[in-house]
């Protein structure tokens, strides 16, 4: 995303098609979401990305972009240490527009040369652009920061064909969203991969005020009468229109506009050390499968990687934890 003065930003608009970008682009400043991942190693890797997102590159975006940024650190993803950013704008031209702004300006660009000196500052990154479905919500930070901090949970969906990802647009536009609201499950965007891995998919996020209020909303939503009807209905007319789901756990770092909390400036999860053992890899990912099977589904156990690693940040025995984990319903 911003490792190379050369390429940062800047290979979007040439991968892009004719028309692969939806005409109402320009009607919301979020229309498109640059993500970048930045693979991390144990050690001053971590505090120099901070040091160098908060201190040059969100002041430098600040004064030339005014869509939405979101920086996020995960606590529970396939590789740990692992950062996040992900900066709306309004149409592919304009991640040109903001690189090119980006690299004009000297304190970040001088910034930016500072960084890659010494040590290498990452392990690896990947970039994917998504675009907003017609039914997300506009990324807005909250009109009032919440009291406490907020757990995310990154959610991708991978469907085998387009035709069933158009079903999966379908589904998620009429009945489950209305379904999601009523139990306490509210996405901040609902997106699809331009160019990235796993296309086509459905990519969203959603805040949730603890691990608690995770685990009842969606053991809410596995109940719901309605959501078993919409689900059911679907398979048979669509067939299983989700083949595999991955899902991650984040928490925003310190600067993050979007979703601070008031006290910890956070979005989910204690601070924590990243050079102790805790940084194990792991993939939360699960072959989607009916539901009428997905009771037998094998629930991680208290000593699996997620829950002793979450147990760890949030201070909570593990034997508690687990249960959040297991019993994310699978589409």
């Amino acid at each position: 995303m911003i490792l190379d003065r050369r390429s940062f930003l800047s290979a979007v608009p040439a991968l892009l098609a004719p028309g692969a970008v939806s005409g109402a682009e320009a009607e919301r400043k979020d229309a498109l979401l640059c993500a970048g991942a930045i693979q991390l190693e144990q050690g001053p890797q971590t505090s120099r990305i901070h040091d160098f997102f908060s201190k040059a590159l969100l002041p430098a975006l600040d004064r030339i972009h005014s869509g939405p940024k979101i920086f996020l650190e995960a606590v529970a993803a396939p590789h740990l240490p692992l950062v996040t950013a992900m900066i709306g704008v309004e149409s592919a031209s304009q991640v040109w527009e903001i690189s090119q702004q980006l690299f004009a300006d000297k304190d970040f660009s001088g910034a930016f040369d500072q960084w890659e000196l010494g040590a290498e500052p990452y392990v690896t990154s990947s970039a994917t652009l998504l675009e907003a479905t017609a039914y997300s919500p506009e990324i807005v930070p909250p009109a009032r920061p919440p009291e406490s901090p907020r757990i995310f949970e990154l959610r991708t969906y991978h469907s085998p064909t387009a035709r069933q990802r158009r079903a999966l647009d379908a589904r998620f536009s009429g009945a489950e969203i209305k379904i999601f609201h009523r139990v306490g499950v509210h996405p901040v965007f609902y997106s699809s991969t331009v160019f990235g891995a796993n296309r086509p998919n459905l990519t969203y996020l959603i805040p949730f005020d603890n691990l608690a209020a995770r685990e009842k909303a969606w053991n809410a939503f596995g109940a719901d009468e309605e959501w078993i009807k919409v689900r059911k209905e679907s398979v048979e007319r669509d067939g299983q229109i989700t083949a595999v789901i991955d899902l991650s756990l984040h928490r925003a770092t310190a600067y993050s506009p979007c979703g601070r909390a008031r006290r910890q400036l956070l979005l989910g999860l204690r601070t924590v050390s990243h050079g102790g053992p805790i940084a194990r890899r792991f993939r939360l990912r699960r072959r989607s499968i009916s539901r009428t099977s997905e009771a037998s589904d094998s629930p991680h156990s208290e000593n699996s990687p997620p829950a002793a690693l979450l147990s760890i940040c949030l201070n909570m025995p593990a034997a508690r934890l687990a249960p959040t984990l297991a019993h994310a319903p699978l589409e």
